[in-house]
Order: structure tokens, then sequence, then C-alpha cells
């Protein structure tokens, strides 16, 4: 069965207790030569040696799981990595925007309270107006005849009419009757 397996058997391996200790398998696992235990039979050697070969190929497999586990892991770290600085760079954009947004809100809300009390002041004015409008009628000649005596008085001046004082008044109308 060694020789099957391309191993090279020395005539002691199969007499463990001969007198010499056999020199080994050649060409097992790139090994220039494993020793072979004395005191056990072949087909214990050679599932000895099957064990180590599955035993090493099993750790084989694992390293390269392990490598592709890491590469895997190297790229979904990257990946993460790359959508952070996305998230960030978003997020900086959001702020600024969020910054804008509050600037011009503010600006909103000056002008808001700008606009009110200009309405507040025209509904003064209009509440004023609406009052002068209403009491003209009862106060209206009175207050037409004090705004326009001033420019009465100076005309009668300028024309050299003699203007009638309230003193004169009686004399004027003493002799007359109505």
């Amino acid at each position: 069965m060694a020789q099957e397996l391309g191993m090279t058997v020395s005539p002691g391996f199969l007499y463990p207790a001969g007198p010499s200790t056999p020199p080994g398998f050649q060409g097992w696992l790139d090994e220039p030569s494993l020793p072979i235990q004395s005191g056990m039979c072949a087909s214990d050697q050679v599932q000895v040696w099957d064990a180590i070969s599955s035993r090493d190929q099993r750790i084989a497999q694992l390293e390269d799981a392990l490598r592709a586990a890491d590469h895997q892991h190297a790229g979904e770290v990257a990946r993460l990595k790359a959508e952070l600085l996305d998230a960030n760079d978003k997020l900086t954009r959001v702020n600024k925007e969020r910054a804008y947004f509050m600037d011009h809100l503010g600006a909103a809300k000056a002008n808001i309270t700008k606009l009110e009390e200009e309405v507040r002041n025209a509904e003064v004015s209009a509440k004023k107006k609406v009052h002068a409008a209403r009491t003209l009628p009862q106060h209206g000649p009175r207050d037409a005849g004090l705004l326009r005596q001033p420019k009465l008085i100076q005309l009668l001046d300028e024309s050299g009419i003699p203007l009638i004082q309230e003193r004169d008044k009686d004399r004027l109308f003493e002799g007359r009757q109505f």
C-alpha cells in the first residue's frame, strides 16, 4: 500500500523490531524524508500519515478561508468607511441647508413682525379716519370754519375791508328792526 502511494519503503519497515531503524518514506508531503516510528505496523503508519495529511489540508483550507474572510472583511470595512464618509458629506450638506433655512426663517420672522406693526399702525389710522368721518357731521361746520377763518381774515385784511369786531356788532344793528 505504501508503494501504491508512491513511497519507498526499506526492507526493515516490514519488521519494526528489526536490527536497524528504517530510513522512512520518501516524497511524502514535499518532505524529503519522514521517519517511521518503530513499533508501528504499516497500516497504522499510513493512517497516521493520512491523518497528518488531512490535518494539513484542513489547515490549508482554513488558512485560505481566513485569507478570504480577511479580504472580505477589508472590503466590507472599506465599503463602510466610504458609506460613513458619504453620510458625513450628506450631514454637512443638510446642516448647511438647515443653517441657510434658519437664517431665512429668522429674516422672515423679522419681516412678519415689521409687517404686523405696519398693519397695526394702518388699523389705528383707519380707526381714526372712521372716527373722524363719524364725528365730522357733528363738528364739521365749526371745525371747517375754524380752519377757514385765518384765510378769510388774511383776505379781508389784504382787501382793506374793515373787520367787524364783536363789540361793533351791537352798534351795527342798533337802529334797525327786523
